[in-house]
């Protein structure tokens, strides 16, 4: 939130590393926690099944065409195990029946980001400069099934009925009854799916170009210091943006340009103490993004044929901070800032006649941040000629402390800055 421009004809180049690790929770919608994979983690109920595989689906639907048998686990150790002639709907048909366990996710990210920062000072009044990130991401992931697999159950029941005359039910369930992960693997790829597994890649972020002008800028006035910019600039969408079908991929990028604007303030009532505040707005524009878009509510998998270039528009960004900044002595500062940020609702269209706006859902975005850091700076001791450069270096801690639809990713940021 450092509102001060570079005197003319000076440069800032700066290195910023980034790192948030053990990222594996996010605010819900009601602000609660929960896990990141929680959407993964689902009972294989026939419901469920159906919308994995054709074949399957049609198994279960058969299944349940025979009328007047139910299936009861509590007869399932029974001459028919657990198939009896019954009408009473408290108990299942024979395809809704089928339950294969639960599946379970577990998944921890972590990002490291290199930015190289550039500012020229054109005046005393106007600074401009670019950022480029540079990123590593990683994703982790342990994946499995657990629970009471009945697909068995009912394979030895429907043999003891009907030995042999329908051999293709009994392939369906001999094949359910054997469900394991790399059965899950080869429905993701019959679906379009690359393996689900770990993901490690490293690559160019979005590069940020702008410029920040200082329209007020007084000093030894009898209230104190004031020094007050506007700051704007656009983001090329140069960081990629992953296929659909990489489901443990995290993106580099938005996809999209956007242009944000900044107004920037500092006041120093005394030598010592600084207060600051930002006042954010991101614009988002209009472009084209890859994506998959579901026939139905219960298609959880869409695949590779739902695929198509859709016309999104990402949800604008603001947010607000206030800070303040603690000059322990010429060379050591104290930090402190608490942000609030919000963005809007994505939005897309595209050419089918299919309802888009769940890819809509639970886009929209709220989260709270405290910061803490100290700052180094050798240029007093420069001027002072007491030392060989003029520099910043600085570490600042960010943690998340409440949101909505937010990941929580704590990160620590180290800063290095050289002027000349």
């Amino acid at each position: 939130m450092d509102a001060r421009v570079l005197p003319a004809g000076r440069f800032r180049l700066s290195y910023t590393y980034g790192v948030a690790s053990g990222i594996s929770e996010g605010y819900q919608s009601d602000s609660s926690k929960k896990s990141l994979t929680s959407d993964y983690n689902i009972e294989l109920n026939s419901d469920t099944l159906k919308t994995f595989d054709p074949q399957i689906s049609e198994l279960i639907t058969y299944l349940n065409s025979f009328d007047g048998y139910r299936y009861d686990s509590d007869q399932k150790n029974g001459l028919l195990g657990g198939i009896v002639l019954s009408n009473d709907e408290s108990l299942p048909t024979l395809g809704d029946a089928i339950a294969l366990g639960f599946t379970n996710v577990d998944a921890t990210a972590s990002q490291k980001k290199h930015l190289l920062t550039f500012q020229y000072g054109l005046s005393n009044k106007v600074s401009v400069g670019f950022q480029i990130p540079y990123i590593k991401s990683n994703v982790s992931v342990k994946y499995g099934i657990s629970g009471n697999n009945n697909a068995s159950e009912l394979l030895d029941a429907w043999k003891s009925v009907d030995p042999g005359e329908l051999s293709s039910v009994i392939n369906g369930l001999n094949q359910l009854s054997s469900l394991s992960t790399d059965t899950f693997q080869e429905l993701l790829s019959d679906a379009g799916y690359s393996n689900f597994g770990d993901f490690s890649e490293t690559g160019l972020g979005d590069v940020v170009l702008g410029g920040r002008y200082n329209y007020l800028n007084l000093t030894n006035t009898q209230s104190g210091d004031w020094i007050n910019s506007f700051q704007g600039g656009f983001t090329a969408p140069t960081g990629k943006v992953y296929d659909p079908s990489e489901i443990t991929a995290i993106d580099f990028g938005q996809g999209v340009w956007d242009f944000g604007a900044a107004h920037l303030l500092n006041y120093t009532p005394t030598p010592w103490f600084t207060f600051q505040h930002s006042l954010n707005y991101t614009y988002r524009f209009e472009g084209e993004l890859l994506d998959r878009v579901r026939e139905n509510e219960s298609d959880i998998i869409p695949d590779a044929s739902t695929e198509e270039m859709l016309n999104a528009k990402l949800g604008d960004k603001y947010w607000t901070a206030i800070g303040l900044k603690l000059d322990v002595t010429s060379f050591f500062s104290i930090t402190s800032s608490y942000e609030w940020y919000w963005k809007d609702s994505d939005h897309y269209s595209g050419s089918r006649d299919k309802d888009y706006t769940h890819l809509s859902g639970d886009t929209h975005k709220y989260l709270e941040t405290l910061q803490i850091g100290a700052s180094f700076s050798s240029i007093k001791a420069f001027q002072d000629y007491k030392f060989p450069l003029p520099g910043d270096f600085s570490v600042n801690y960010y943690k998340p402390v409440t949101g909505k639809n937010s990941v929580i990713a704590p990160f620590v940021v180290a800063e290095l800055a050289l002027y000349f």
